[in-house]
């Protein structure tokens, strides 16, 4: 079989064979989008808020800023999560929700400028890893991406719930994922094979 597989490959001119292809539409998705955790965020920024305390009062001040904003689209989320377990909704259906994620970015644009300092002058000391510093600043750069993300209409943005605890999260991503990586991975003059043993 693998003889009769590999000639057919030859013939045909193939340079990519793609097995496990019914996975292909999910790894599309998380290649080409963006997604954000509200409830984990909103615990990153109120601890880091709390460790900033005597260590830089303008950065405190813009931690506890960004935490209330998204304290609030957290419980916005929430109190307006659809009835289905585990379910997700388009974000321009959502009346409202858009000022909240802008509102956050901006939070995060300044919360993410106040810290980047710190992150110079305490990147030689091991006993300010609680900080956190860097997941900060990724979790400030995602906020801005979902909100510019959420004003380009060549992207989908979505509100889910996760289906045991209902914790909101928002994410943006390209309609169609599986396609677009085809093209991607498209050769001129040649072909692509999937396989599969899924049903």
């Amino acid at each position: 079989h693998h003889n009769a597989l590999k000639a057919g490959i030859e013939a045909m001119g193939l340079q990519f064979v793609v097995d496990e292809a019914h996975r292909l539409p999910g790894v599309a998705e998380t290649i080409l989008s963006d997604a954000f955790s509200i409830k984990r965020s909103f615990g990153l920024a109120k601890h880091l808020a709390k460790s900033l305390v005597g260590l830089d009062e303008k950065a405190k001040r813009h931690w506890q800023a960004f935490s209330k904003h998204l304290e609030t689209l957290d419980n916005f989320l929430v109190e307006n999560r659809p009835a289905q377990v585990g379910a997700f909704a388009p974000v321009a259906g959502i009346s409202g929700l858009g000022e909240l994620v802008h509102k956050a970015a901006d939070g995060a644009r300044r919360a993410g400028e106040a810290i980047v300092p710190l992150t110079y002058s305490l990147a030689s000391d091991p006993k300010r890893d609680d900080l956190h510093l860097n997941d900060a600043l990724d979790m400030c750069v995602d906020v801005q991406r979902i909100a510019a993300g959420m004003a380009d209409n060549s992207q989908v943005a979505l509100a889910s719930w996760s289906p045991i605890k209902s914790f909101p999260s928002l994410s943006v991503g390209v309609p169609d994922a599986g396609r677009l990586m085809s093209r991607l991975w498209a050769v001129p003059n040649s072909c692509l094979l999937y396989t599969s043993d899924a049903a």
